[in-house]
């Protein structure tokens, strides 16, 4: 019976010491943190080429400790490597338990880049973790898409049909241009295959005469003449297909805000002369495409757990709270 009595106190003095320990193990062992990027939000939706850009960028903080953690960051090209002594963002800390935005601007050139992508990397003194991904790939995209379907010219032309003295005057069938159509198309960041950003402009005309006739179109970029066209016109509703690769093969394309085109038309020369018909004269004028940046991508987040001695940012060198991207 006293062996009992012995074996019942040795059993509820380890009960006690096992409580005692985990009582006591969460204030003798260091607080696990974990800093969780969410994503980037770019706006406006559909800035231009030399406008500015705003990207909040989303992280939470968990922990079971309640301290503030001391966090900076670097926002970079996807292409940069960051420097952790010279963040984009530093000197503030962040308490666990909720989710945070920094904002950060990014003036788009103007011509602007096919895309471009960044990420962000955190930083945390004093713990040996210098740099560690947050979030990965966050991109904007460029998008082309006609702004004016240009205004269309009826063309009537009216000639001698010879050089000689009483040769007969001949009046062609109008040619009427009507307006132009583009599909909107998002931009590769290089010219890579012969269909890749390749402008399709596709022009409306209408030709009033009863049997075919002819015609040289050419396509004019900020006045200058980039293609010519030789086609056949048939009565009633012609569509003339053009087109523009952006960029040499295997470069970096980059795009201005807006690029302006024109259509005009020429005629073959007049029978047995050297003579051309009339001038060549303006068909379509005022055809415009512009340039919009979008968000293509929010980025990955990544999930970084940091190590346990955490010391406090000092407080020279404090950057500004909404950086500059790159």
């Amino acid at each position: 019976m006293e062996q009992n009595k012995i074996i019942s106190k040795m059993i509820i003095s380890v009960i006690i010491f096992i409580a005692c320990v985990l009582f006591l193990l969460p204030v003798n062992s260091p607080a696990q943190t974990v800093v969780v990027g969410e994503g980037i939000t770019f706006t406006p939706a559909d800035a231009r080429p030399g406008q500015t850009v705003f990207a909040d960028i989303r992280f939470r903080v968990e922990s079971s400790s309640t301290e503030p953690i001391p966090i900076n960051f670097s926002i970079v090209d996807v292409t940069a490597t960051p420097n952790s002594d010279r963040p984009s963002l530093s000197g503030h800390s962040y308490a666990p338990g909720r989710s945070f935005t920094i904002r950060a601007a990014h003036l788009i050139p103007n011509p602007a880049p096919a895309r471009k992508c960044f990420n962000v990397y955190a930083h945390f003194p004093g713990t040996g973790l210098s740099s560690a991904p947050l979030i990965n790939n966050a991109c904007l995209n460029t998008r082309l898409r006609l702004a004016n379907r240009g205004t269309g010219h009826r063309i009537t032309e009216a000639y001698r049909s010879s050089d000689a003295p009483g040769a007969p005057t001949v009046v062609e069938p109008a040619i009427v241009g009507l307006n132009s159509s583009f599909a909107p198309m998002n931009l590769e960041p290089t010219t890579d295959s012969p269909r890749s950003n390749m402008i399709d402009l596709i022009l409306s005309i209408d030709y009033m005469g009863t049997t075919q006739g002819r015609g040289s179109f050419y396509l004019l970029k900020e006045g200058r003449e980039i293609m010519q066209i030789n086609s056949v016109l048939n009565p009633g509703r012609n569509l003339v297909h053009t087109n523009e690769q952006l960029g040499s093969p295997h470069t970096t394309v980059r795009v201005p805000a807006q690029m302006n085109y024109n259509l005009e038309i020429g005629f073959p020369n007049i029978p047995g002369t050297d003579h051309p018909r009339t001038p060549r004269q303006l068909l379509i004028g005022g055809i415009q495409l512009e340039t919009i940046i979008f968000s293509l991508s929010g980025g990955t987040g990544q999930r970084i757990t940091l190590p346990t001695a955490l010391k406090s940012i000092p407080r020279t060198g404090v950057h500004p709270a909404r950086p500059n991207l790159p």
